[in-house]
């Protein structure tokens, strides 16, 4: 029981630090492709603990187990697009939109609840 409130603690926690940066981030369209990666790759982070907390949690629901399924499914198809958008960067390289486009559907995935 202790360690179910210990954990719910964390994820209010984890949530109230990403609402917070998203409230003084500007809008997603606004921003240049860098930032954009960065925003990815701290969602990535987010959603990444997010998963492995609540993959340790005991009698998850049916439901809980689809959605964190659904979660490991798009953060696993998240990475190498984030890795080559940043290994772009690295080099002086411009980003395709079509790979950014890609990105940002997969971060809307994961931030709308499944």
């Amino acid at each position: 029981m202790k360690r179910v409130r210990i954990s719910l603690i964390l994820i209010l926690v984890l949530m109230l630090v990403v609402s917070c940066a998203l409230l003084k981030a500007k809008p997603y369209s606004e921003m240049t492709p860098q930032e954009k990666v960065l925003y990815a790759l701290k969602t990535y982070n987010a959603q990444y603990a997010d998963y492995l907390n609540m993959a340790v949690q005991p009698g998850l629901t049916a439901y809980q187990k689809v959605a964190l399924k659904s979660k490991k499914q798009a953060l696993s198809e998240l990475w190498p697009l984030i890795n080559q958008a940043k290994l772009a960067l690295d080099e002086g390289k411009s980003i395709e939109l079509t790979l950014l486009s890609k990105i940002g559907d997969l971060v809307n995935r994961l931030l709308i609840k499944i």
